[in-house]
């Protein structure tokens, strides 16, 4: 996220209850964060979420939801949240 926001640190960083985890993503960890895009990826977008999936023993995986409204973009991101989960 560092690198997107061209070095801003977020606060806006959470993670995942164990729970909602597993039946989610399928996974044992994982964590969001927020932030501005800054640079060449997502140029055009004002918005980024970015998303951590941590299964142990097999690997990471992360993926990015970006969006100009905030609004907008908390309603169409949730539907396909859990787009990607490990097998």
């Amino acid at each position: 996220m560092a690198n997107i926001s061209g070095g801003k640190r977020s606060t806006n960083i959470g993670t995942f209850y164990a729970n909602e985890v597993k039946s989610t993503f399928n996974a044992d960890w994982a964590a969001f964060c927020y932030c501005e895009p800054a640079g060449n990826f997502g140029k055009g977008y004002k918005y980024c979420m970015g998303v951590a999936i941590h299964k142990d023993s097999l690997a990471d995986a992360y993926y990015f939801y970006l969006s100009n409204d905030t609004t907008k973009f908390q309603k169409l991101a949730v539907p396909i949240f859990s787009v990607m989960k490990f097998k």
